[in-house]
């Protein structure tokens, strides 16, 4: 019995890739990579925080967020936000203490 013989064929497997920026591990932005291009990002950082039952990685949609805060990004390390009895987020800079 002769051995199997080993065919070409002329499909082209695409590989792919991406690029893009990422906070805490998990992905924020991504765009396919493509050979030769140089993609830039500008980064414009807005951070809020609310209450709720998510589970990681779920987009959120912000328009259906209830009781949100912003938190401002000027730079501060660290920040404590507490959730008020009267659902109201009261915003400070550093830890609790």
């Amino acid at each position: 019995m002769p051995a199997p013989a080993l065919r070409r064929r002329n499909a082209c497997h695409s590989l792919t890739a991406s690029v893009g920026i990422g906070l805490s591990g998990a992905p924020v932005f991504a765009v396919q990579a493509e050979p030769g291009a140089t993609p830039r990002f500008t980064p414009r950082p807005a951070f809020s925080v609310t209450a709720g039952t998510f589970f990681q990685g779920e987009a959120l949609e912000v328009e259906e967020l209830a009781n949100e805060a912003a938190l401002p990004y000027d730079g501060t390390v660290s920040m404590t936000a507490v959730l008020g009895p009267d659902q109201q987020w009261t915003v400070s800079a550093g830890r609790p203490g």
